[in-house]
């Protein structure tokens, strides 16, 4: 019985991780950053995540899914070494995309 609580209480920490770190757009959608979910499901690289970004987007083809609409591309300005801004592309992910990917509540 103490194993199924302390899993428990591992798995709501886990929830909390993902509510902490959630968006809300001006729709109301909720969405996460790849970047912000790349560190709660501690990859260390973000060539390993990307992999499993990959992996949820041939799900939601398979599902019949515009991946389009739950993936998003977007860029943001980040410093590269001692030159210049340069641009880093960042997919958000919608809550569908992480329902496939089993990480929502």
């Amino acid at each position: 019985k103490r194993e199924i609580i302390i899993i428990i209480i591992l798995m709501l920490k886990k929830i909390q991780i993902f509510d902490d770190i959630k968006h809300i757009d001006e729709l109301g959608n909720e969405y996460w950053e790849a970047r912000e979910l790349m560190a709660a499901l501690e990859y260390s690289k973000w060539e390993l995540f990307v992999k499993v970004i990959n992996k949820a987007k041939i799900s939601c083809n398979l599902s019949g899914v515009n991946v389009n609409d739950h993936f998003p591309v977007k860029g943001k300005i980040v410093k590269s070494g001692a030159t210049k801004p340069t641009k880093n592309l960042n997919a958000s992910e919608s809550t569908v995309a992480n329902y496939k990917k089993g990480t929502t509540k």
